[in-house]
């Protein structure tokens, strides 16, 4: 796989205490703009009467959407325990109901997965990459989709930031809480702008009713960390039986999207088209995973040509300096 290897990293940072801190700015309004957003990518067609899990559920926020949609059974799990409780404090305000089950778990866990069953809907939004082991993850997941079910998915964009910004978590993760308070309000200051002012509660949400706070807090403390190119995804899906259906593509920092049927002609998996769009342009188009290859080789090229460019130029500097110096500390002859 093109994606980085990456060593196991002491997790530090509880992502259930920064999504319960969350629920204290979730309301009404912000459970219905998350809720369009599932709908617009699944369509309440394929949730009502559906059984459906969510794998890592955060603050509960996606799985009490998908309740909301009339869907017959509903399982969510976190690892994390705090995580577990932002889930059920969000049932509790459903009413407590008898088809939603929430309990602490591993999507690495082979018993588990064993005993889960199978889902005509697979969620998992933003969570695969923090595992520690994100490919075995993923295949874990996939094994959970039932016959023609929907696989949906978030997992950070692959690219050549991944070592700075590993770097960045990790710095985080062993400061001080005053120094974390300064790299929250240094994140903040660098995030762009597609975090919105919402009127009903004057905080800056993205569309699925994220905080501006709270993603700068969960991007910083978030590890274990992997990312992956969108081509290797859907290679890894079509190679397991989904077809892609569905492909939004984010930049690096951020989560590119994906949705997949479970299709039994495996052969057809590969030589699918899927529907393609970016976080740079609202142009939507078909593509296959040939031409998604070629996008993604292209980008790398770009990548190495551009780092192959800063090596001349420290190489330059660097004889540039050397220069400096002998004229300095050498006699003239």
């Amino acid at each position: 796989m093109l994606s980085e290897c990456m060593n196991q990293d002491v997790q530090g940072f509880s992502f259930g205490k920064n999504w319960k801190d969350f629920l204290s700015t979730v309301d009404e309004d912000v459970i219905t703009k998350a809720g369009k957003d599932i709908e617009e990518w699944l369509g309440t067609e394929n949730i009502e009467g559906k059984s459906i899990i969510d794998i890592g559920s955060g603050s509960g926020l996606s799985s009490l959407c998908m309740y909301r949609r009339g869907c017959r059974r509903l399982v969510s799990f976190d690892y994390d325990p705090h995580s577990v409780e932002a889930t059920k404090i969000l049932a509790e305000r459903a009413g407590s109901p008898d088809n939603w089950e929430i309990f602490e778990g591993s999507i690495l866990d082979e018993a588990l997965i064993d005993r889960l069953g199978r889902f005509d809907i697979v969620h998992s939004w933003g969570v695969l990459h923090h595992t520690g082991d994100m490919w075995k993850a993923i295949e874990n997941a996939i094994g959970l989709c039932g016959p023609d079910g929907l696989f949906f998915i978030s997992l950070y964009t692959g690219g050549d930031l991944y070592d700075e910004h590993l770097a960045l978590k990790r710095r985080f993760n062993e400061a001080d809480e005053s120094t974390k308070k300064k790299m929250v309000h240094k994140q903040l200051q660098s995030m762009d702008a597609s975090y919105k002012l919402q009127h009903s509660d004057k905080i800056a949400r993205d569309p699925r009713g994220m905080t501006q706070y709270h993603d700068a807090v969960d991007w910083l403390g978030g590890l274990p960390y992997e990312v992956a190119n969108v081509s290797e995804v859907v290679l890894f899906g079509s190679n397991r039986g989904l077809r892609p259906l569905r492909v939004f593509e984010s930049k690096q920092r951020d989560c590119s999207v994906y949705l997949f049927k479970n299709d039994a002609n495996q052969s057809a998996s590969n030589k699918a088209t899927f529907e393609w769009s970016s976080v740079w342009n609202d142009i939507r188009e078909e593509r296959s995973l040939e031409r998604q290859f070629s996008e993604d080789l292209r980008r790398a090229f770009k990548t190495v040509e551009r780092q192959r460019a800063q090596m001349d130029s420290l190489k330059n500097n660097a004889r540039r300096c050397l220069g400096i110096v002998r004229q300095r500390l050498l006699p003239l002859s």
